[in-house]
């Protein structure tokens, strides 16, 4: 059981006893859509002729979890096996690895080479994998999501509570505890009125800094990846290979990378091992990017009370 696995099934489980647990809970929650949102976008850029839905789920698993993917042969699974490589032996001249390591379907590794083996890539220079990246945003989005909450809570772990009639002391912290979480400091003041007052209250996040977060993380989202330069408001016409790699915005040199590298290990697996696969960029991402990016960049603060605090 992989770990997001094990977290999706204990959020039946935890049961909150107070406004903080229910809000990493609910961090928990917000970490899984947005994992799930984001993974099923990088995933969803491709589309294959030729290829069984099996082998096609691990080809697109394995591009996605590992910086570096491997095509060989396995007769223990029937053919042909897609899965994530790590490098193991020397480099060559040109800085590639001579050998790789592969964890099979069944469990067992299996040593490889450039000559048993094609090994591909999403960029030329490859760092981390793509499901890191997405778990990392998937974070950040997640943080966002309950940032409201969060102020509200640690605003009042430490409150100065102002008061005028000792007999006060009572009916304030009543009131304060009903909220489940916080450590009141009760002062005595002389005031000619006798209302309770709270003193040094951080202001929780305003709706306007809310969406000012989401939009900065999901563009940098869509700019790491190269996606930002799929996104026109003005134009939704089907996306082609060519248009991709006829566009010199730099923004999109990383899905151009990633677009090249892809064919060109599909056209390595059909040379080595007799295949006619086809791969080509799918022409629902295009819509797919603009609704995200349009979903977030149209949000205007001015219309919709950004002086207003998300709890009121």
């Amino acid at each position: 059981m992989n770990d997001l696995t094990f977290m999706q099934k204990m959020l039946y489980y935890i049961l909150p006893t107070n406004q903080e647990e229910e809000a990493q809970l609910d961090k928990i929650k917000y970490f899984n859509i947005w994992y799930g949102v984001l993974s099923n976008i990088i995933t969803a850029i491709f589309d294959y002729k030729n290829i069984d839905k099996t082998l096609r789920r691990r080809l697109d698993q394995s591009f996605f979890v590992s910086a570096y993917v491997g095509a060989f042969e396995y007769d223990e699974v029937g053919g042909l096996v897609f899965a994530p490589v790590v490098p193991i032996g020397e480099r060559n001249a040109w800085g590639e690895f001579t050998e790789y390591e592969a964890i099979l379907p069944d469990g067992k590794r299996k040593k490889l080479t450039l000559d048993n083996a094609v090994i591909g890539y999403n960029y030329n220079v490859p760092t981390i994998s793509d499901s890191t990246m997405v778990y990392q945003f998937a974070t950040d989005l997640s943080e966002i999501k309950i940032s409201i909450r969060n102020s509200i809570i640690l605003s009042r772990i430490c409150t100065v509570i102002e008061i005028g009639n000792p007999n006060q002391v009572d009916e304030v912290l009543t009131k304060f505890n009903s909220m489940k979480i916080g450590n009141p400091i009760i002062i005595s003041k002389n005031r000619t009125d006798e209302e309770a007052k709270s003193l040094n209250i951080e202001k929780p996040t305003s709706v306007a800094e809310y969406y000012d977060g989401l939009r900065d993380i999901l563009n940098e989202f869509l700019t790491v990846t190269g996606l930002s330069s799929l996104v026109n408001p003005n134009k939704k016409e089907r996306l082609i290979t060519d248009e991709i790699s006829s566009n010199d915005d730099i923004k999109n040199t990383l899905l151009k990378n990633r677009v090249e590298n892809r064919i060109e290990f599909i056209e390595n697996v059909n040379k080595k091992f007799g295949k006619n696969f086809e791969v080509q960029v799918n022409e629902n991402i295009k819509e797919t990017i603009n609704d995200l990016y349009n979903d977030v960049n149209n949000y205007d603060s001015d219309d919709n009370n950004s002086d207003e605090d998300l709890d009121e």
